[in-house]
């Protein structure tokens, strides 16, 4: 693709509505250094914290993306009552995203995905990714829930598994 014909799509957003539905994610990302040390629980490194930043993840960073390029940008989606879903929101609406579509469920986590993002040790090659761990968190509705028989399991974090009668 050339160059003229890029910057012509990207032009294209400016003035668009676009209605963005799906996963509202909180991307967390936990930025630390190593302190010398490695954890008795596990072999890892313990990190000395230094600051958290949270982005648009999931269905809420097309959003964002397309509101930066122009476009008048509407979610719709479930946050829980959370710092990470009160996070993401006020972030989403301070860029002139609109959340009023965004419904807040107290009964459940806003879907996190955290990253603990650590500067590579003079040990280490600036080429080793700097991501030491990734976590995340999801849940599925009272319904879902309910239709999972006790004995299947979560294989699949990533997505949410439809229930199966046995």
């Amino acid at each position: 693709m050339d160059k003229q014909r890029l910057l012509g799509l990207l032009d294209g957003f400016s003035g668009k509505k676009l209605l963005v539905l799906g996963d509202m994610v909180a991307d967390d990302y936990w930025f630390g250094e190593p302190t010398g040390r490695i954890s008795r629980e596990a072999p890892i490194p313990i990190l000395r914290e230094r600051s958290r930043q949270t982005r648009p993840g999931g269905a809420t960073n097309p959003g964002y993306n397309a509101r930066t390029l122009g476009a008048e940008v509407h979610l719709a989606g479930v946050i829980g009552d959370d710092a990470s879903g009160r996070d993401l929101a006020g972030m989403l609406s301070e860029a002139g995203v609109d959340v009023k579509g965004l419904v807040v469920d107290p009964k459940r986590p806003t879907y996190t995905k955290i990253r603990v993002v650590t500067r590579p040790s003079p040990a280490r090659s600036s080429t080793m990714p700097a991501s030491s761990f990734r976590t995340s968190t999801r849940c599925c509705s009272p319904t879902t829930r309910t239709g999972l028989s006790a004995r299947r399991s979560w294989t699949r974090p990533s997505r949410l598994l439809s229930p199966t009668r046995s």
